[in-house]
């Protein structure tokens, strides 16, 4: 049977996360249930963040269109207390009634010095290196890409769960790499120049939080909770 709940995935991502980094949930609640157009829901969002012990900032932010033609799961980390780690942006979308899987895990390396320990995600890399690679539209953020990032469509045989299992696999890799990354990384100069490049120069999700935040709260919520950084 095709995959059919990615909520479910997100959680068990997320328990993988707390089970070696703490987390404290720090949702806003003005954030933390969302839905647009406000009237007649056509997607709905639902969005936590954590505060991660020893490394920065996750936000988990899920979205089911109505009618379940769709669903979206974005997890980005970003490292935020001096731990020498890549930036990691994780979305998953499927479409269960055109059987469509599709998982995007971009890795972007905004340190100072950059990452040397990378051999847990090129495991991974290499792992799920046979699965159809997802077509994108040109952008200015791909080339910016490490060489260990997954953009894949899922396999027709997995029927979704493929996915799923990329999902888990690269957050094993990149919880337990942190966990051994050396700190000291309190330089965040590159890491606040991606975050404004991706407010003011658009990312995926851009139109989206435009049309249901507006242009100044879009901006304000990726500063504040997708992507917060130190001053």
């Amino acid at each position: 049977m095709f995959l059919s709940d990615l909520s479910a995935v997100t959680k068990e991502v997320i328990d993988i996360v707390g089970a070696t980094v703490p987390l404290q949930d720090i949702t806003p609640r003005q954030y933390a249930y969302v839905q647009y157009p406000k009237v007649i829901a056509l997607m709905r969002f639902q969005v936590r963040q954590y505060k991660a012990e020893g490394f920065g900032n996750v936000m988990v932010m899920n979205t089911k269109a109505v009618g379940g033609m769709m669903e979206l799961a974005t997890i980005v980390f970003t490292p935020t207390e001096g731990v020498t780690m890549p930036v990691l942006l994780l979305d998953s979308m499927l479409m269960p009634k055109k059987k469509q899987a599709i998982c995007f895990a971009e890795y972007y390396d905004c340190t100072r010095n950059g990452v040397t320990d990378t051999k847990d995600f090129d495991q991974v890399a290499l792992k799920y290196k046979m699965y159809p690679d997802y077509k994108e539209d040109p952008a200015w953020y791909l080339s910016m890409r490490t060489p260990y990032s997954i953009i894949k469509s899922d396999l027709s045989s997995q029927q979704g769960h493929g996915i799923s299992q990329i999902m888990k696999d690269t957050v094993t890799a990149y919880t337990m790499t942190a966990k051994r990354a050396l700190k000291g990384q309190e330089d965040f100069v590159k890491l606040r120049q991606f975050q404004q490049r991706m407010i003011n120069e658009g990312n995926p999700s851009t139109s989206t939080l435009e049309k249901v935040l507006g242009k100044k709260g879009a901006a304000k919520f990726f500063e504040t909770v997708v992507m917060p950084i130190p001053n």
